[in-house]
């Protein structure tokens, strides 16, 4: 698998993984305005995943899902984070440390891939600065 589509599958992913970990956050808050927040972050995974998803497609990757193992780890991880504080600054809290680990991995999966076209790495790095307003967004609740 050449380095554009590894570099694009694991945006691609990220956002899948943003779109399900935002969506069952949104739906364990009864915060009405954490929720209309939490549905336009959904939203912009959405788009990220799309734009990802078209130039997989374009450089010839196949997009999958998430695995089963992954979309269950996540949502195991999720019900037990949230079994007893489901309060908007430990939901936004959950989301920061989320988001950082999204942009460690993009940061690091950039340096590893230094073949990738410069189109490809610019995605990454919308992708990383998409997380960090998110982070910034999150952080008015904490």
């Amino acid at each position: 698998m050449n380095q554009n589509v590894q570099l694009l599958t694991q945006i691609y992913e990220g956002s899948q993984m943003g779109i399900d970990a935002i969506t069952t956050l949104a739906n364990k808050t009864k915060d009405s305005i954490l929720k209309t927040d939490l549905d336009v972050l959904a939203d912009e995974h959405r788009q990220m995943a799309s734009t990802a998803n078209q130039e997989l497609i374009r450089y010839g990757g196949n997009p999958t899902s998430l695995g089963m193992f992954t979309k269950v780890q996540l949502w195991t991880s999720t019900q037990m984070n949230t079994l007893t504080n489901q309060s908007p600054d430990h939901l936004a809290s959950m989301l920061v440390d989320g988001h950082t680990m999204a942009i460690k991995d993009m940061t690091k999966a950039i340096h590893d891939y230094t073949d990738a076209d410069k189109n490809v790495v610019q995605l990454a790095q919308q992708y990383i600065d998409l997380q960090q307003k998110h982070i910034e967004k999150m952080k008015t609740y904490l």
